[in-house]
């Protein structure tokens, strides 16, 4: 039990350092938290609107690697236009320094020239942990990190003597 004045100032000072290193702590967290999900996790886009470039150029399209299961449709008939010869995806081409996913229009995608489609695909965001082992890593830092600052928050607790309270 506390019964000194110099007791009660620690105490005091200790829980006044606990409660702003959580609130750092928590900061810190979101943070961190937000940065993570970006590098583990992919982004689905769904029809897209695009403009359909002429024969054998390309257009950037969202992210470094678009994976596979894409589809192209025309916007009009909403026929598919993937078919091998109109349009392929090149992943990882480096434009302007950046590794960038390209849909690059075939010989045979002429008719398809200047016309809207819509682009259903998932792809891999700028920044993306390729390797599952790192983003099991990153996601353990966040555990690791949640850990750390729930006990922080415990210390003060466990050292006043709060939980002798309860064993009565």
């Amino acid at each position: 039990m506390m019964n000194s004045r110099g007791q009660q100032g620690d105490m005091l000072k200790m829980i006044i350092v606990a409660f702003m290193a959580i609130i750092v702590g928590i900061s810190l967290f979101i943070a961190a938290g937000a940065d993570i999900a970006e590098t583990t996790n992919t982004v689905t886009v769904s029809e897209q609107t695009l403009t359909a470039p002429a024969a054998n150029a390309s257009i950037n399209l969202n992210g470094k690697l678009v994976e596979s299961g894409y589809t192209f449709v025309n916007a009009t008939g909403r026929e598919l236009i993937t078919i091998p010869g109109n349009f392929t995806v090149e992943n990882n081409q480096l434009v302007s320094g950046t590794l960038t996913a390209r849909l690059t229009a075939g010989a045979a995608a002429n008719e398809y020239q200047g016309t809207s489609i819509l682009a259903n695909y998932t792809y891999q965001p700028d920044g993306y942990i390729s390797e599952s082992g790192g983003r099991s890593v990153a996601t353990l830092i966040m555990i690791f990190f949640a850990l750390a600052i729930m006990v922080v928050a415990l210390v003060p607790a466990l050292r006043s003597g709060v939980m002798n309270l309860f064993s009565r």
